[in-house]
């Protein structure tokens, strides 16, 4: 697997096809920077947290960031997907381009501020 610079934010592939994209933080670089006490965001559903497969700690992506806030709509949408989707799956599909989503990526269909509900209906796809 391949190692990117802090920062960099163009897919990597992962060892097992997936498309993951950073940068990543590592719980307590996520913490601080929400101002959350050390290890209450283990708690939180609504992140993607992937385990083990970057470093030996988990590490969040930082895509579900807004400055220094969770976006709400990721913590939305993240939700759904975990009913049906690995965190690690969830994070590829963000970054996949969907012909339900006019060949967008659902990142960047969020990004532009579209219709979340099309993007959960999207996951099924």
């Amino acid at each position: 697997m391949e190692w990117y610079p802090k920062g960099v934010t163009r897919p990597m592939p992962s060892s097992q096809g997936r498309v993951l994209v950073g940068p990543f933080l590592t719980e307590r670089e996520f913490e601080r920077r929400v101002r959350a006490p050390r290890g209450s965001i283990r708690s939180h559903d609504f992140l993607l947290r992937i385990d083990g497969l970057l470093s030996l700690e988990p590490v969040y992506p930082a895509f579900q960031l807004d400055g220094d806030v969770v976006r709400a709509d990721m913590a939305w949408l993240v939700t759904l997907l975990k009913k049906t989707l690995t965190d690690l799956e969830a994070c590829d599909w963000l970054f996949r381009h969907s012909d339900a989503l006019a060949g967008l990526t659902p990142i960047e269909w969020m990004n532009r501020g579209l219709s979340l509900e099309d993007a959960a209906r999207a996951i099924s796809h």
